[in-house]
Order: structure tokens, then sequence, then C-alpha cells
């Protein structure tokens, strides 16, 4: 892939990410930089207690109620 069309999909792959819950980015983001640490084993345990915790979030709520309502969320984080 060519250097510009790759800073091309980068940015777009970023402006996508960006818009979405930054606690739900934070949370991907560390269970995969965690994954590269530890186990197999281990790193779905700590996937599985981000994930819990995201439950949590009032951005889990506005996502729920933005689908539901058809519309697209606004996340508060």
């Amino acid at each position: 892939m060519p250097h510009d069309k790759l800073a091309e999909t980068a940015l777009t792959l970023a402006k996508k990410i960006a818009s979405k819950s930054q606690i739900a980015a934070a949370f991907t983001k560390r269970a995969v930089k965690g994954a590269l640490e530890v186990g197999e084993s281990a790193a779905i345990d700590h996937e599985r207690s981000l994930f819990i915790a995201s439950m949590a979030t009032k951005d889990k709520a506005e996502g729920v109620k933005a689908f539901l309502d058809k519309r697209k969320a606004k996340f508060i984080n």
C-alpha cells in the first residue's frame, strides 16, 4: 500500500474510533496491550473485567438508547 494511501486509511480509522465512546476505546486499548504481555487465559480474564466495567458507564446506556431510538449516539464518557 502506498504511503499516502496508508496515511489516509489510518486517519479514516482514527476518526471512526474517535467518534465512539472514549471509555470503550481506552478499555479496548488496555485489553489489547494487556494481551500482549500475559498468557491467553489471563488476557481473557482481563478483557472480561474491562467488559463488565464498561457495562456500568453512561456511554453504555447512551449507546443502547441511541440504538433503540435509531439515532447516532452522543457519548459523554
